[in-house]
Order: C-alpha cells, then sequence, then structure tokens
C-alpha cells in the first residue's frame, strides 16, 4: 500500500490531551487536511491493516501535524518500522529509550515495541514511513534465516530501535522510488535492499544475536516436522494432539514450544497460513467464496469471511472485486472500519462477535481439538 499523506483520516474528539505541543503553522496548499488518528484496540495495539499477503509491506509519507493533537499517539505493531526524516526534527519514545533525530536520519522501530513521536521544534516534521511484517525477509519460520538472525533480533530488547545514518536514509528513498513506479520486478529489488539492510545492521550485533537463538538442531527438526505437517494438511480439519504426538510432546507443551519458535500460536499461523493460500484463489472467478473457504479448511464462508477481514483489512468479495477491476495489480488493504461501517448496528455486532469467536477457538481450541 502506498499513502501519499497520512495513515488513517480520523473526525472525532478522542485521546489524551497534549498542551506540551506546540501547533504548527497552517497546513501548506495541497497538503492533506484530514485529521488522522493511528486506530488501536485497548492493549494500544493498532488495528490497521498495512500492506497485502502477496507483499506485506506499506509506505507512508507522514506529515505530523495532521495526526489528531500533532503526535504520533503510543501504539505497536507486529511489523517493523523504518523512519526517516524528510523534514524537521522529531523525538521518538521506544519504551524507557528516547531517539532525537534531525533531516536524514532514520530509526528501525522493532516488531511489537510500544513507541510515539512528538516534533522537537516548532517546524512540522515530514516523515518517510515504511512499515514491513518480518516475514518479507525470512519466508517461512523454519529457514536459516528466521532462526539465526531474524528471530534473535526480533527478540533483542537491546535492539528495540536502530538508528539508520543519513547514507542508510538513503536507500530507504530509493525503496520508495520503486515501491510507487513499480518497475517490472520492484518486488524483488525492495526485499534485497531490505534484506541487505538489515544484513548490514545485524552483523555488529552477531554476539547479542548467539545470545537470543531460541533453538539448537532438535529443536529446528522438530518445528520443521510441525509446520510439514500443517502446509500438508491445511485444508483439513488439523488435530492438536496428533500434531504434538509427531514431535513426541503434549498438546501443551507442543502449543508452548511453537510459540517459542515462531512467535505465533499454532491457531494463529494456521489462519495466517490458509488466508495466504486463499488469496491466489481470490485472483480469479472460478471458485465462489463458499467453495474457497472449504478448499482452504475454513470450513464454511462466515468463518472465513470474519477471519480474511482480520487479517487483510476487507472481505473476501471486496478483496476479489478490487482484483478484477485492477488485475494488474494487487489492491491495498482497506482500514478495518471501512468493512462495517456501512452495516446496520446489528449486523456490527454480528460481525464483531463472529470474530471474537474466532479469536477465542484460536486461543482455546474446540473440545475435539481439531484446529
Amino acid at each position: 500500500m502506498y499513502n501519499d499523506g497520512t495513515r488513517n483520516a480520523f473526525s472525532g474528539d478522542t485521546g489524551s490531551v497534549r498542551p506540551d505541543i506546540t501547533p504548527g503553522p497552517i497546513p501548506a496548499p495541497g497538503r492533506p487536511l484530514n485529521i488522522c488518528k493511528i486506530q488501536t484496540d485497548e492493549d494500544l495495539r493498532e488495528v490497521t491493516a498495512h500492506g497485502c499477503a502477496q507483499f506485506p509491506l506499506e509506505i507512508n509519507h507522514d506529515y505530523l501535524h495532521s495526526f489528531y493533537q500533532r503526535y504520533i499517539c503510543c501504539h505497536w505493531h507486529e511489523e517493523l518500522e523504518i523512519a526517516v526524516v524528510i523534514k524537521g526534527q522529531i523525538r521518538y519514545r521506544l519504551k524507557e529509550r528516547i531517539f532525537d533525530l534531525a533531516p536524514g536520519e532514520g530509526l528501525v522501530i522493532n516488531s511489537r515495541i510500544p513507541h510515539s513521536a512528538v516534533a522537537s521544534t516548532r517546524q512540522e516534521p515530514v516523515l518517510l514511513t515504511t512499515i514491513l511484517h518480518p516475514s518479507l525477509l525470512y519466508g517461512t519460520p523454519a529457514s536459516d534465516i528466521y532462526q539465526k538472525l531474524v528471530c534473535p533480533y526480533l527478540n533483542a530488547d537491546a535492539l528495540s530501535g536502530i538508528r539508520l545514518s543519513p547514507s542508510r536514509s538513503e536507500l530507504m528513498k530509493q525503496i520508495d522510488a520503486l515501491f510507487a513506479e513499480k518497475p517490472f520486478g520492484f518486488e524483488l529489488r525492495i526485499k534485497g535492499l531490505l534484506c541487505g539492510l538489515f544484513a548490514d545492521l545485524l552483523s555488529p550485533c552477531q554476539d547479542l544475536l548467539e545470545q537470543s537463538r531460541p533453538a539448537g538442531s532438535e529443536s529446528l527438526t522438530r518445528l520443521a516436522l510441525l509446520l510439514e505437517a500443517i502446509h500438508g494438511s491445511y485444508t483439513e480439519p488439523l488435530s492438536l494432539s496428533a500434531l504434538a504426538n509427531q514431535i513426541c510432546l503434549s498438546r501443551e507443551g507442543c502449543c508452548r514450544f511453537f510459540k517459542r519458535m515462531t512467535g505465533k500460536t499454532i491457531s494463529e499461523y494456521l489462519q495466517d497460513y490458509r488466508i495466504s493460500q486463499s488469496v491466489p484463489l481470490l485472483a480469479g472467478d472460478r471458485y465462489s467464496i463458499e467453495q474457497i473457504a472449504q478448499l482452504v479448511g475454513f470450513g464454511n464462508a462466515g468463518r472465513f469471511s470474519a477471519a480474511f477481514a482480520r487479517h487483510m483489512g476487507c472481505t473476501p468479495r471486496q478483496y476479489r472485486q478490487r482484483l478484477l477491476q485492477n488485475p494488474g495489480a494487487a489492491p491495498p488493504a482497506c482500514a478495518p472500519s471501512d468493512n462495517i461501517k456501512n452495516l446496520s448496528s446489528v449486523k456490527q455486532q454480528d460481525f464483531a462477535q463472529n470474530c471474537t469467536d474466532i479469536d477465542k477457538a484460536a486461543r482455546q481450541g474446540p473440545g475435539t481439538g481439531l484446529l
């Protein structure tokens, strides 16, 4: 997704008052005038989808004074965030750490790190913000890239934020240009640049990463067995007991092991994988939504649609319509609120309850132990 402006249009009067924020100048002509607020849940987790399943990356041009009360409120997300200051000066707070950035400097914010940002001077900061899911770097959790590099990095508290030099910030501008112009093979070029960037950033931290590595060869073998079973049988109900038996652990031990190795529960990973497998099927009109739900293991269209909307930001039907209208490019994910704002209050409650039921099932599992 590419946004030339700020992230989420918002109108309303919520959030805490920040009297320490000095009002800035009136936005210049041509600037987005929407008041924007990052949408979060009660745990401050951002609920807006970033990018899409085929290419989980989003780039924003953020004008700080266009955000509600002219600062970026505290929030976190699963994705990595790379912010580069184009104009002005800005102060980021990551937990207890402070990063003051000037034009040309940047900051890499790790996954699940609460962060906020305020202007350091009266001049309005302008940011180039790239948000990407870590899987764009490593592919599958069983890969050496994930186990040796990405997983230790994600779990290293000391690497919650990494500064970018001006030369490395220039690389992010190259990525921005590629993402905007979308020449042939731009996805490979962007992935290559990002992998090179993180290789350079993590090279000085080898000792720290070695201490944070979660697994030995036996654990990697067990994980590979679980992933093989999930990828080979995702179209059918999966037995948690059968998965656990494959690696000689109890059901509870299997769940703890998978969470430690991948950062996700088995149900979360399985749901994400099923959704990713549904995307190519939505590109054509050979199968109905109900048929696709069955083909990828959801069992019925209601469960599939609710899970897809929560993951992708739009329903499978909306996603298919956008693909058919624009067959040359993947459609951007829409904000979750766009999917239910036109429904009646009763249907909104049903939609929310359906999502809640799926989350509850994912956490607890049905009584049969099927996933």
